[in-house]
């Protein structure tokens, strides 16, 4: 542990002196371990896990229909602060096949559900640009995945869920948002032990911070992480569910976190990246939980004098390799995706 620090504070100083937050948990032995895992700052798109739960245990209980139109509202538009004139945007539409979820089984009491044959949403949000030329635009204005909705619309429940955590859809994300509460959200993550976590706002730009901040934690996502895979939280149609949002419907999360675990892992999770902040929590082979938030670094285009020719996403995937190689030690289950 000792070792794995001194690493984080030499990343820490690589990057200009950012906070890093680890947490790493074995969910089914328990092993845990912790680098400023507590410290709370900005969530960035993670605060969107936090969202998808307070939505599908409203859905289990029976305070949110499964089957809403939720509106499209003036105050949900996500003001991009001019990154309309980073690239060409293109729009395709798909068929969604809600059809193949039995969606009265979310509710308490009820069965098993079916998700594996859903498709994208019915809005897949496609940017191209250049990613070197405009890279310091992106970091600064944070998802470029959201839909573009027509206000005084209404759009399905389930195509927005989609939208806001395999997209990263802002817009989608404040319809739910607002349809959900942000104190009841609030409340729930707090009763679930998320200590750091609180949605103070919807995501309405840059900057918004007349109402406090997006925040959570390292250990905050893990917690929350271990509930979407455990037994203990709402049904087995809700959980599933979740799980294949966060695993793309079997596409697989693909981050920093991946790049240097062993090939064949099964990994689920989540990307937040803005302004300086660079988080990822995901679970590999629904089994050890990783989540690597970094605060407040420099970029190449605000280089510190401690620069050292590294960057959030190579620190990531650094740390990530010595969470799982930690969590894994002596188990040798490498590719085998764990029920």
């Amino acid at each position: 542990m000792r070792k794995f620090k001194k690493i984080i504070d030499a990343f820490s100083y690589c990057l200009g002196d950012a906070v890093i937050g680890v947490y790493g948990k074995d969910i089914v032995d328990g092993k845990t371990i912790e680098v400023n895992a507590d410290h709370r700052g900005f969530a960035a798109s993670v605060i969107k896990v936090p969202v998808m739960f307070e939505t599908f245990s409203q859905i289990y209980e029976g305070k949110l229909d499964p089957v809403a139109m939720l509106p499209m509202k003036k105050e949900h538009e996500y003001d991009y602060f001019g990154i309309d004139s980073i690239g060409q945007y293109e729009y395709a539409t798909v068929d969604n096949n809600l059809n193949s979820l039995n969606l009265n089984s979310l509710k308490r009491g009820n069965g098993r559900g079916r998700y594996n044959n859903l498709k994208c949403p019915s809005i897949i949000y496609k940017c191209q640009f250049n990613y070197d030329e405009y890279y310091e635009d992106y970091m600064s204005y944070g998802s470029y995945a959201s839909s573009k909705y027509d206000v005084g619309k209404k759009y399905p429940l389930f195509d927005l869920l989609e939208d806001m955590v395999v997209n990263s859809g802002n817009e989608a994300t404040n319809m739910i948002s607002d349809a959900v509460g942000l104190n009841n959200l609030n409340k729930r993550m707090k009763k679930l032990g998320l200590k750091n976590t609180k949605m103070s706002h919807l995501i309405q730009g840059k900057w918004f911070y007349e109402k406090g901040n997006n925040d959570t934690s390292a250990k905050d996502m893990g917690i929350l992480l271990e509930n979407i895979y455990s037994d203990n939280f709402l049904n087995e149609s809700c959980r599933e569910y979740m799980q294949a949002l966060l695993n793309h419907f079997g596409k697989g999360f693909s981050g920093s976190i991946t790049e240097k675990l062993p090939k064949g892992v099964i990994a689920s999770g989540k990307i937040g990246v803005i302004d300086k902040h660079d988080h990822e929590v995901a679970i590999i082979n629904n089994r050890y939980i990783i989540c690597i938030m970094i605060y407040d670094y420099k970029t190449l285009y605000e280089p510190s004098k401690n620069f050292l020719k590294t960057n959030s996403s190579q620190a990531t995937s650094y740390l990530a390799e010595k969470v799982f190689n930690f969590l894994n030690e002596g188990k040798n289950e490498l590719s085998r995706h764990i029920r």
